[in-house]
């Protein structure tokens, strides 16, 4: 793959709960998995010892299927309200271009 995006999220201790609308996994077995297939995309998550970050890195062929997911996927994003449970929560997310080749 030539293009990923990183999306990290950080809870500022054990004790703060990850909302379940940050967790695509728990929350959509179908929308954002037919998107990412239909833009030829895929994820991959990983979650530090310490269980207070995790990191979910989408990869695409390219910049423009991304573009595509992206575009897609927003509005499904945006309909659980995911940023404003974070913000509620403490929760930080910082979204990085990790490989654009």
């Amino acid at each position: 793959m030539a293009y990923k995006v990183r999306f990290t999220l950080t809870r500022p201790s054990a004790d703060t709960p990850w909302q379940s609308s940050l967790n695509p996994g728990e929350t959509d077995t179908t929308t954002i998995p037919a998107l990412l297939a239909e833009h030829n995309g895929s994820v991959d998550g990983e979650t530090t010892a310490d269980q207070l970050s995790t990191s979910l890195t989408y990869s695409f062929e390219n910049q423009a299927d991304w573009s595509a997911f992206y575009n897609a996927a927003l509005p499904v994003w945006n309909s659980r309200n995911i940023v404003e449970n974070a913000n509620n929560s403490g929760i930080t997310i910082d979204v990085s271009v990790i490989e654009n080749t």
